[in-house]
């Protein structure tokens, strides 16, 4: 959300730019000046629409990422098993493990999960 404030702000700010170079455009006597304020004008009228492109897909983008992370994250089921597996004694019901322990595997455990996204993703953008 704060990145499409961030590039909503920048829009205006390139467009009270552009209004002001036409200004000054209009009211410039020399022609080097004016070929310069058109060269300026051009450039940042293709940086707005850009920015207004950007804009528009950066909604389906968050959604993307949104997805891939939930897709990678263990389910509840998932979670209970892994502590359930690892940490309880089957036999007594006890706790294995000491609470730090149990976190650092925790941690390690679902950094494995997510790694799995790097990988993927060097292969289904076409990257490296």
């Amino acid at each position: 959300m704060k990145e499409t404030t961030d590039i909503s702000i920048t829009i205006g700010l390139l467009e009270a730019e552009i209004d002001s170079l036409k200004d000054a455009y209009k009211n410039c006597k020399f022609s080097a000046l004016k070929r310069e304020y058109s060269t300026q004008l051009v450039s940042h009228k293709q940086a707005l629409k850009m920015l207004k492109q950007v804009a528009d897909l950066e909604p389906l983008i968050n959604q993307e990422v949104e997805k891939r992370i939930a897709e990678r994250m263990p389910s509840d089921e998932e979670i209970i098993h892994e502590a359930t597996d690892r940490y309880v004694n089957k036999v007594t019901g006890h706790v294995r493990s000491n609470l730090w322990a149990v976190f650092r595997k925790g941690a390690k455990w679902s950094r494995s999960r997510m790694m799995k996204i790097n990988s993927s993703q060097k292969t289904e953008g076409g990257g490296e």
